[in-house]
């Protein structure tokens, strides 16, 4: 009998974190090693009326630092938690991103909802000042793969790009595309071969690297992944 082929393996070989716990893989880290909670009262908006009033809050949060100051006003808060995560996770991986290997790279980043503070202040204005101050960039702000789209175009990635909607497996299912983009074998002429098949093209050339990015969301936090084949 013919002998099977052995199964594919991925590495996890870069983490980015913005969390409750902190900005950054080493704060996080750090607080987990001392048993910290993210958990705290809610500071957002007004809790007083409500049964429950703590939450997990990104605290201390810059977007300045992972973000031109031009373009923070036209994403909404979970696109700048998805800028910070995938800077940190490149960061860790070490991951090259050169022309050889660009169209290889692909983000899939998981949002449960996209942009909510964004759709709750432009309906605040609307109704009190009509419908001139509604910004340009409200749709681009607020759609959930606006958070993939930023993070390809920041460094340049032109691979698959895919933004998972499952309420709480939206995470595990980021994850789970990103494995699934990456060709059963690692050579370039594989790869080039399905993004042809995409695109009804002739492959024309080829790189060195199958890697894939994750990131996954929630309104208040955000995790990024590297993922590469071997």
């Amino acid at each position: 009998m013919p002998r099977a082929s052995s199964p594919r393996r991925v590495a996890v070989t870069g983490v980015g974190l913005v969390s409750p716990l902190g900005i950054g893989n080493e704060e996080n880290w750090a607080a987990l090693l001392a048993a910290k909670s993210g958990v705290g009262p809610i500071t957002r908006f007004d809790a007083s009326a409500l049964s429950c009033r703590i939450a997990g809050e990104v605290k201390g949060f810059d977007p300045s630092l992972y973000i031109e100051k031009k373009e923070i006003k036209k994403m909404d808060t979970f696109i700048h938690y998805a800028m910070a995560a995938a800077q940190f996770a490149l960061t860790d991986s070490e991951l090259p991103v050169n022309d050889e290997n660009r169209e290889r790279i692909a983000v899939v980043i998981g949002s449960g909802i996209g942009g909510l503070p964004i759709i709750e202040e432009t309906q605040k204005n609307y109704l009190q000042r009509g419908p001139r101050v509604i910004s340009p960039f409200f749709i681009t702000a607020l759609i959930a793969n606006e958070a993939a789209g930023n993070v390809s175009i920041r460094y340049g990635l032109k691979g698959p790009n895919l933004t998972t909607v499952t309420a709480c497996t939206t995470g595990a299912h980021a994850v789970g595309e990103a494995y699934r983009m990456m060709p059963a074998s690692s050579s370039s002429k594989s790869w080039k071969r399905r993004r042809s098949a995409a695109r009804g093209s002739t492959p024309s050339s080829s790189a060195t690297a199958c890697p894939a990015t994750r990131t996954t969301s929630r309104r208040l936090r955000k995790t990024g992944t590297v993922l590469r084949g071997s």
